[in-house]
């Protein structure tokens, strides 16, 4: 099950709720050391009510802020596809941005995984110049470079919580 809210939502869902049990306890604190107790109850359960609504307000406020689908905000309608990992065969890691590139032996092979927010259900990769890449429908791929001096590669990522696909790709430099 893919998570389609923002990683920030959580902790702000749960820092209200701390809030609120703080003032629903600080309120019944305050409550108990006034003297009329009969009225005190209604004042209690009335200013309670008002508490946990409030609280429902701001927690059905975060989840629409914090949703990939319905937010207003920029991160829900922002670029999905923030760049590629390749772990090259000999060890080296580097992080290319989208339409970036980067180098290769043409004896090497190189596991390329595309870095995305939100969430990709699922991912399609096309070689320009043929290479072969295991597997083709997933979002990390093991890629061996073709008999070429370059490639591109375009992958087109089917986002969850049902957002547009998002598509991206990284330049190859084949060396001998």
């Amino acid at each position: 099950m893919r998570c389609c809210f923002q990683p920030l939502t959580g902790p702000l869902i749960i820092a209200a709720l701390a809030i609120f049990a703080a003032a629903f306890v600080l309120l019944g604190v305050v409550m108990r050391r006034s003297g009329e107790a009969q009225a005190t109850n209604r004042t209690f359960v009335g200013s309670a009510g008002v508490i946990l609504g409030i609280a429902a307000l701001v927690g059905a406020l975060i989840l629409w802020l914090g949703s990939y689908a319905y937010s207003p905000l920029e991160f829900a309608h922002g670029p999905a596809l923030t760049g590629f990992e390749i772990q090259k065969q000999g060890g080296q890691s580097l992080i290319v941005p989208p339409d970036g590139g980067f180098s290769m032996s043409t004896h090497a092979y190189a596991y390329i995984k595309v870095i995305a927010d939100p969430p990709i259900a699922d991912c399609s990769w096309h070689s320009a110049a043929g290479a072969a890449m295991d597997p083709n429908n997933t979002c990390d791929i093991v890629y061996a470079p073709p008999p070429a001096e370059q490639d591109v590669l375009r992958v087109s990522a089917r986002l969850a919580c049902g957002l547009p696909t998002a598509t991206g790709q990284i330049k190859i430099a084949i060396l001998p």
